[in-house]
């Protein structure tokens, strides 16, 4: 799976599925294995041109989804009184203030090693590929995210029938 743009830089996943779940992270070809570096992100920003310039029809951006999560840790962190103690990466801080508020227990940055967790995860038919890459903390806003279909149930509730059981207060959802 290739591709223009800003997105990764382009990269071919392999094979799937991997037969082990970590697999994945040997066959990426990463420029800085084996995670992405914060550094290594912004260089490939300033490397790579645009898919689309900007004010032109959206498209789908790893690099755009990658910032904004990284945004929302760093933002996250200035509004705290100590920054120190808030979460340092994007999944930490779904987790803290979305899996764990919502009883999300079967949603994962990385597919969990105990089988019986691992079995319980929906992955799309067709992009499965994607089920073995670790995307790494820099990654992690753009997708890495599994979780099984009663989380994804939950998530949506909240959005369907917001009640006040959810992390959005029904004012923002309506």
């Amino acid at each position: 799976m290739t591709g223009p743009g800003r997105d990764l830089p382009p990269i071919d996943i392999g094979e799937w599925p991997a037969t082990e779940p970590w697999d994945g992270l040997r066959r990426l070809p990463m420029p800085e294995r084996p995670k992405r570096t914060f550094k290594s992100f912004f260089k490939a920003v300033s490397k790579y041109p645009l898919a689309i310039v900007p004010y032109l029809y959206p498209i789908y951006s790893n690099t755009g989804f990658g910032l904004l999560g990284l945004a929302n840790v760093e933002a996250n962190k200035l509004a705290s009184s100590d920054p120190d103690s808030e979460p340092q990466s994007h999944k930490e801080l779904l987790k803290r203030d979305i899996f764990e508020p919502l009883g999300m227990t079967s949603s994962f940055f990385r597919l969990p090693v105990n089988a019986s967790l691992r079995d319980r995860i929906a992955i799309p038919a067709n992009t499965s590929k994607w089920a073995d890459i670790s995307l790494g903390d820099v990654f992690d806003g753009a997708g890495g995210q599994f979780s099984s279909l009663r989380d994804l149930g939950k998530l949506m509730q909240t959005l369907l029938s917001p009640t006040g059981r959810g992390v959005i207060p029904v004012r923002v959802v309506r």
